[in-house]
């Protein structure tokens, strides 16, 4: 799997994953409404809408430099890509076709754990990442004029949705709505429509459906 943060390569950083959790995991289910009866047994929980907190995402990590001067370049780079304002873009290519994407924030703090001898430059850390809208809609837009190519999405929706446009742009949405962007380049954007997803009750777009609910 090959893993790119904010549309570059970890590898680009000197960063390389040896293991993620959480990724495709079940979302922990919110504490549903309860109403305790008198003269009942039991409990009556609302069960009829239920709602998820937020993705926990765990990648344990090592970074590798040519000396240990260019490990702590490399390493000081990656974490400001990370510390960027808003949410950053984790996308991982599964080699089938398909993009995972995930709207994320680093949580905590990161200890490097360093190996640094004559021969091997390499720091182990284990990055904890947060995805706080983890019910999404993943599209696929292709720019090869910016000129001329617009993404456009008409959604109906009593909720607010967000849209992250790929580019670090983002705006909410609700009501009846048709959105467009434009992009300064040109290349493949992933389009994250993130919110109460299942409640979309009318959608259209020229873009290409990667995920209609992850």
């Amino acid at each position: 799997m090959i893993y790119y943060l904010n549309g570059t390569n970890f590898k680009d950083f000197g960063v390389y994953v040896s293991r993620g959790r959480g990724l495709i995991d079940g979302l922990n289910i919110k504490e549903p409404k309860e109403m305790d009866w008198d003269g009942y047994h039991g409990k009556v929980v609302d069960l009829s809408a239920p709602r998820y907190e937020s993705r926990e995402i765990t990648l344990e990590c090592f970074i590798a430099g040519i000396d240990k001067v260019d490990t702590i370049q490399k390493a000081t780079s990656f974490f400001r890509e990370l510390a960027k304002a808003g949410t950053q873009s984790l996308m991982i290519d599964t080699g089938e076709g398909k993009m995972l994407v995930y709207e994320v924030y680093q949580s905590g703090k990161v200890d490097i754990n360093n190996r640094w001898t004559n021969r091997t430059n390499v720091g182990e850390f284990t990055l904890k990442l947060i995805e706080p809208e983890p019910v999404k809609r993943v599209l696929k837009f292709v720019v090869s004029d910016p000129l001329t190519d617009e993404p456009s999405i008409t959604l109906t929706s009593e909720k607010l949705v967000t849209i992250f446009w790929g580019d670090t742009a983002k705006e909410t949405a609700s009501s009846t709505v048709t959105r467009t962007h434009t992009y300064s380049v040109a290349g493949t954007y992933h389009i994250v429509l993130a919110g109460v997803i299942e409640e979309i009750t009318g959608f259209s777009t020229n873009c290409e459906i990667v995920w209609n609910n992850l």
